[in-house]
């Protein structure tokens, strides 16, 4: 045997070890572990031309199984239902491939779809947003002030009443070129995904819920 085929033979025996016991890893492992067999059963370099064949695009394609299968895990937990979809139609897929181009088109596909969803479905934040302006409509509407103060407080009130639906106006334009159906639901922000970035008590989310669904006929 030669020193070439030697150092061969190691290479992608240790290409197979680095997965092993690893059960993040276990489609790769048995992926890079049949390309290594390949290798360790060749007498010459010149056996594995024959004996590679689509071994190596099958080992891509199990390290993107197991990758997919990691990130659906976490988004799962993280309670991410749109972020974990993707990972989930690519799993859904992953084994109808053999060819690495093929396979990555698909993935790109999918992760393409998946900014467009992601990116809709934040937008319903526009509630994060308008939060301040709920609480000047407020302040403007119960001020006490002197009656030449009063047509002031109700300017400011309008202002911001017109702000908010300017910004629904304006969102919605925009995500209706991703989706000329997509239309602001308020009601999503209690999910976990967006419910986790507002710090406030619960009561308080709904009392501020109420009102904007009031103001917008949403």
């Amino acid at each position: 045997m030669t020193k070439l085929l030697e150092e061969y033979k190691e290479y992608y025996r240790v290409r197979a070890e680095r997965y092993a016991d690893n059960p993040n890893y276990k489609h790769s492992y048995e992926a890079e572990k049949n390309l290594s067999e390949a290798m360790q059963s060749c007498s010459t370099l010149e056996e594995f031309k024959d004996k590679l064949g689509n071994l190596n695009q099958l080992c891509a394609i199990a390290l993107t199984k197991d990758k997919s299968l990691m990130e659906e895990k976490l988004y799962t937990e993280l309670n991410e239902p749109i972020r974990a979809s993707v990972s989930k139609r690519v799993l859904e897929k992953v084994d109808n491939y053999t060819e690495v181009f093929d396979m990555m088109n698909m993935v790109n596909e999918e992760n393409t779809q998946g900014m467009r969803d992601i990116t809709l479905d934040e937008a319903n934040r526009i509630f994060h947003e308008c939060w301040m302006y709920l609480d000047r409509i407020e302040i403007y509407s119960e001020a006490v002030v002197p009656d030449n103060y009063k047509a002031e407080m109700q300017s400011n009130v309008e202002y911001y009443k017109k702000s908010i639906l300017d910004v629904i106006k304006n969102t919605e334009n925009q995500m209706r070129l991703l989706d000329p159906n997509w239309k602001h639901n308020p009601d999503i922000i209690k999910e976990h995904r967006h419910r986790v970035l507002l710090p406030y008590w619960d009561e308080h989310v709904e009392e501020q819920l109420s009102k904007y669904k009031d103001l917008t006929n949403l």
